[in-house]
């Protein structure tokens, strides 16, 4: 009972400190509104949630939560003029509750709820994954430059003098080789650097989208105003903005703004600024004026590195033969590399296979045949089968049934199978048969001999060495 009342009582004073709140708030907006717009859209308002840097407080319908919003909150002049009694605000947000949840609000002042979790990332901006830190970025020769110059942007690397502070970044490599998490280890950086700083990471889809929305409801200066307010902004995906007129143009404003009052912006894309299709000249140029980073494709040494800090994280333990056999035949993106050792880990915790190396080879055949497909074909295989049984290749091809070219014939339609991307169909063409069922029968044979033929089991993998 005791337990109870003291809940009751620490809730009436939370909602008089609340109330309190509430009124303060609401003095100072009158102060800045005329009195009868206080009277029509402000007087009935109730607080959610407040505290130095966000302000939400509930509408008593939805059509008066979207006016305010309209109108008002999203307006960066209104949240201006309320800084002079909240110094570091930066949004102001209506909302409208229903009962059944404005029964379920907890009235606390150190709450943000609708603003992003990160303080100074806006909330118009896209949410950073937690992974993705420079503690987590993994140095190797393919991506210092890049590195570097992140780490440079982030204030945690002294710049030489031949660069200009706050010189704009564009960071381009192809998919998987690490762009986004360098652009989002450099806002961790500056979030935690710097807590005032207004730092924006968004997609260039995201930054479309807005300026889009922007302009539907004739409110383009409001969204002007909010992207030039920002310290820092990292724009990723760039190349999406192809094609697109309006947004091009709006983005170049944007980022002149920006450069010219000696903020930070950071580019990221899939291509080098002259490689972007249907982008207007003047924006290449402007952008080809910071400084331009590739990240490279990572060779053998840089991939055996990555594949080595992989494995302490994952606390995975593989054969150096299995690591090099990785690290020579994926070859794509960082990405693969970590997907191809977590399908590893998943086998060692749920499979009953051991990981042997033939295990490993069949575990990881669609990441190889990804990085292999353009160089293997169905003739390389018959010809290197051919050379090993030391037969003819047009044997391998022929409709003789005689053993030592039988099997042989289905050693090759197998490695066809599992190293190229060819259809049964095809493969059964390209070894002049009529039939797919025939490949599928060489395939299921040969499977059904590695298990039972210890020598047949050396025989392929040998060839399998060889084929990648």
């Amino acid at each position: 009972m005791e337990t109870d009342l003291e809940m009751l009582t620490v809730q009436a004073k939370a909602h008089s400190h609340n109330q309190q709140d509430l009124d303060v708030f609401l003095q100072h907006c009158q102060s800045v509104v005329s009195v009868d717009l206080f009277e029509k859209w402000f007087c009935d308002l109730d607080l959610v949630s407040h505290n130095q840097h966000e302000i939400i407080v509930e509408a008593k319908s939805k059509f008066i939560r979207d006016w305010l919003n309209r109108e008002f909150f999203v307006k960066n002049s209104f949240t201006k003029s309320l800084q002079q009694f909240y110094p570091q605000l930066k949004k102001i947000t209506a909302v409208y509750l229903a009962k059944e949840e404005s029964k379920n609000v907890v009235f606390e002042t150190n709450k943000v709820i609708n603003l992003s979790v990160h303080n100074n990332i806006f909330a118009y901006g896209t949410e950073l994954n937690n992974k993705f830190t420079f503690s987590n970025f993994i140095a190797t020769k393919y991506n210092k430059i890049a590195l570097s110059m992140a780490r440079i942007v982030a204030k945690i690397q002294d710049a030489p003098d031949f660069l200009e502070d706050k010189i704009p970044l564009f960071i381009h490599g192809g998919v998987g080789l690490g762009k986004t998490h360098l652009a989002q280890a450099i806002a961790w950086q500056l979030k935690n650097s710097n807590n005032q700083q207004k730092v924006v990471y968004l997609s260039a889809e995201r930054f479309m989208f807005h300026f889009v929305q922007s302009v539907r409801n004739n409110d383009t200066m409001a969204f002007k105003e909010k992207m030039r307010s920002i310290d820092v902004l990292i724009v990723d995906d760039v190349q999406f903005i192809s094609g697109k007129d309006g947004t091009q143009q709006e983005f170049m404003n944007c980022f002149n703004t920006l450069v010219a009052e000696n903020k930070q912006v950071i580019l990221v894309c899939d291509r080098c600024p002259t490689n972007l299709d249907n982008i207007d000249e003047k924006l290449k140029s402007r952008i080809s004026g910071g400084m331009i980073v590739q990240l490279q494709q990572p060779d053998f040494s840089d991939r055996l590195e990555i594949i080595k800090h992989k494995l302490q994280q994952f606390s995975l333990d593989l054969s150096a033969e299995v690591v090099n056999f990785i690290a020579h035949n994926i070859k794509q993106s960082v990405r693969d590399l970590e997907g191809a050792l977590k399908k590893i880990v998943s086998e060692k915790l749920f499979g009953n296979n051991d990981l042997s190396m033939l295990n490993i080879q069949n575990l990881l055949a669609s990441y190889i045949i990804c990085n292999t497909t353009a160089e293997i074909s169905c003739q390389k295989i018959q010809q290197l089968v051919a050379d090993y049984y030391q037969i003819k290749q047009q044997d391998l091809v022929s409709t003789s049934k005689l053993k030592q070219f039988a099997k042989p014939r289905q050693i090759a339609m197998y490695l066809c199978k599992q190293y190229t991307n060819l259809s049964l169909q095809k493969i059964s063409h390209d070894f002049a048969k009529k039939n797919h069922a025939t490949v599928l029968h060489a395939v299921k044979t040969i499977e059904l001999l590695q298990n039972s033929c210890l020598k047949t089991k050396n025989e392929i993998m040998f060839l399998q060495s060889k084929v990648l």
